[in-house]
């Protein structure tokens, strides 16, 4: 009997191992804000996704206070602020923000003062920190005033996604009473 019950004992761990060690995993990389930032820093140093992100964030900066005869010479300075945003000295930290602005967006709880996220149905980027340095950058380039909006949302999931997110928060965390026990 009693080397059944070790057995029994032995197998229980091992599941119980094998559910909380990705359960930790997710909490601390993915669930936990600075997890998060760490895990997702890498891909502001990706060219192509660089150039990408510099892409939709510049096309988002509103140029409707530029004047008509103008219009079509802003356009090309938009595309040369896009081309050069991730070369300027204060990238890394936009980049930085941006992730931590997107993770408050896609990971907040219910019925908390987010500013807005709740109401998001599907992953979530705000790049205003990116739209911010490049309307600094436009505003410097070509002395016209942009002003930045605070919040600048871009769509990257499906509803689906946004439901996962949610389910990691609630669930990631168990992980460690799972392995506590």
């Amino acid at each position: 009997m009693r080397t059944f019950v070790s057995a029994a004992a032995t197998v229980l761990a091992v599941l119980l191992a094998a559910v909380a060690v990705p359960a930790i995993w997710l909490d601390r990389n993915i669930v936990q804000e600075q997890g998060f930032v760490e895990l997702a820093a890498p891909l502001g140093k990706n060219s192509e996704f660089q150039q990408q992100l510099a892409v939709a964030a510049v096309g988002t900066i509103d140029t409707s206070a530029v004047p008509g005869f103008l219009s079509d010479l802003v356009q090309p300075v938009l595309e040369d602020a896009a081309s050069s945003l991730t070369g300027l000295p204060e990238y890394p930290a936009a980049w930085e923000e941006t992730l931590l602005k997107s993770h408050r967006l896609s990971f907040a709880a219910p019925g908390t003062d987010d500013g807005g996220a709740s109401s998001a149905s599907s992953l979530t980027l705000d790049v205003a920190p990116l739209v911010a340095l490049g309307a600094g950058e436009i505003s410097r380039t070509t002395r016209l005033p942009l002003d930045p909006p605070d919040q600048t949302l871009i769509n990257v999931g499906q509803p689906e996604h946004k439901e996962w997110t949610e389910r990691l928060s609630t669930y990631a965390p168990g992980g460690y009473l799972l392995a506590g026990c």
